[in-house]
């Protein structure tokens, strides 16, 4: 009797796990000489979701240049379980900045419905509030909130909540500075977005430009410094601060080349060298920021490849010419004609009856 023998060959296959890109709230204080940031940043992902019930999403806090420590973490329906502990906590572990360096503390983001206070709906859009309280070594603080945009269905038999002027609201919102001696009121820093902002893959092509809204709430108004910014790719924990972006769209693909990409959106307040008498000392600044990572697909075929960016059609005004695009050649042509003038009216009357109108003379 014959035997057979199967053999077995196992391939090993190492699989990587998509890099997650986070959606953050960043908060940019600077005082004391020193540049710190806070961020609060969850997976894009969760942007738009139709919750029924408890969700769970990955979130993170960052601290740069932080010589101080975030002591508080909450939210209006939800909590974080740390990824250090796995234990729920209203204060994060491992929670010292570093003045000179990064840290980064991960979790679990859970909303729960149950602990609603009261703003979420049962049935409509809605928001779900992440946020973070820095305090520093020189006694000044800030608060960090994250606004998630997501649709209830917790009771679909209830009457949809109409959207208000905020419309689908993302926000990073910079509130609660206090500056010990600075009797004035920073108020509340806000960068928002009222309409979706992609979360998928773009095609080349593709121009997107959702409402974006920058502005103060609440607080002193006419600080000696004030500005609103677009920024595409910058890294300032890498001493990159990216592309100011001018045109009247945001998400231009037209303009950028395939491959992951991040915009953000800035408002910023300072005091100025001199400060805001009896109000502000001088030389602090907070800014505000709204990062928006998204990607462009890079399958798509490029028609005109002698151009920055990726092109899918040929562009108005040129034409496609051995792989190129380049401006048709124009063939200037000698003619002959009759200058004549009516009173103070100039024309030209060509020899093929046709008539050039030049204008008035003066």
């Amino acid at each position: 009797m014959k035997k057979f023998i199967l053999v077995l060959t196992l391939f090993l296959v190492t699989l990587t796990a998509p890099v997650t890109q986070f959606i953050s709230a960043q908060h940019h204080w600077f005082n004391s000489g020193r540049l710190s940031h806070t961020h609060v940043e969850c997976d894009k992902n969760v942007l738009y979701t139709i919750i029924t019930g408890q969700i769970a999403i990955n979130c993170q806090f960052q601290m740069f240049k932080v010589p101080g420590r975030i002591t508080l973490v909450w939210s209006n329906m939800g909590s974080m379980v740390w990824n250090d502990t796995h234990a729920w906590s209203w204060t994060p572990p491992n929670n010292e900045g570093n003045p000179n360096g990064v840290v980064i503390i991960t979790g679990l983001f859970f909303i729960d419905p149950s602990r609603n206070t009261g703003t979420f709906p049962q049935h409509g859009w809605g928001t779900v509030a992440l946020n973070a309280r820095t305090e520093f070594n020189d006694g000044s603080q800030t608060d960090t909130t994250l606004y998630l945009p997501l649709y209830s269905m917790l009771n679909p038999t209830e009457p949809e909540r109409p959207l208000d002027g905020d419309g689908i609201l993302l926000r990073a919102e910079c509130s609660n500075i206090i500056v010990p001696g600075d009797p004035g009121a920073w108020g509340a820093l806000i960068s928002e977005f009222r309409e979706r902002v992609p979360i998928n893959t773009l095609t080349p092509g593709t121009i997107l430009n959702p409402e974006v809204v920058l502005y103060n709430y609440a607080g002193f108004q006419d600080f000696p410094i004030q500005f609103a910014e677009r920024r595409l790719d910058a890294n300032l924990h890498m001493g990159i601060p990216g592309t100011l972006v001018t045109s009247s769209s945001t998400f231009d693909t037209t303009r950028l080349v395939a491959g992951d990409h991040k915009f953000s959106f800035n408002w910023t307040q300072a005091t100025g060298p001199d400060g805001v008498p009896g109000l502000f000392g001088p030389n602090r600044q907070d800014s505000c920021l709204i990062v928006v990572p998204f990607t462009i697909d890079g399958n798509a075929a490029d028609v005109c490849p002698n151009i920055d960016g990726i092109q899918t059609e040929v562009p108005p005004g040129m034409i496609l010419e051995n792989g190129q695009c380049v401006l048709p050649t124009v063939n200037w042509q000698n003619t002959m004609g009759q200058l004549q003038r009516l009173n103070d009216d100039i024309r030209i009357l060509l020899q093929d009856g046709k008539t050039l109108i030049l204008g008035t003379a003066r």
